[in-house]
């Protein structure tokens, strides 16, 4: 029997190592969708204006654009149109991946369990 001191460091290890993996990859998660966020504050050089534009929102996410002419406020409609897909687009493809990877991993663990119990047969 082991002792109890090796059992508590062994549980303290443990621990420790599925916390760091936890946060590791709750920092990756986090990562992945805030880069697909829109830009909300800064500014931003944008291929197509011909003077500035301002782009604001308010409290709700309304969206208000103020341009000297009539192209560089199209171009801003744009701009902001193509952040605020950018996230869907992106949620839409990782969650057809997620999918994807549930028809090609299921299939393997089916197998690998069928072989387990193939295995655990013999031994009895």
């Amino acid at each position: 029997m082991l002792n109890k001191k090796l059992i508590k460091k062994i549980i303290i290890s443990i621990l420790l190592v599925s916390s760091l993996v936890i946060a590791s990859v709750a920092t990756w998660i986090y990562s992945q969708v805030e880069g697909a966020l829109p830009i909300l504050e800064g500014k931003k050089t944008v291929f197509g204006l011909s003077k500035s534009a301002t782009i604001e929102r308010d409290e709700q996410g309304i969206v208000t654009i103020k341009a000297s002419n009539r192209l560089d406020v199209a171009v801003a409609t744009g701009f902001v149109h193509a952040q605020e897909r950018f996230f869907q687009m992106d949620l839409l493809r990782r969650n057809s991946v997620a999918n994807y990877q549930v028809y090609l991993v299921m299939p393997l663990l089916i197998t690998t369990s069928q072989f387990a119990f193939i295995g655990s047969e013999k031994e009895r």
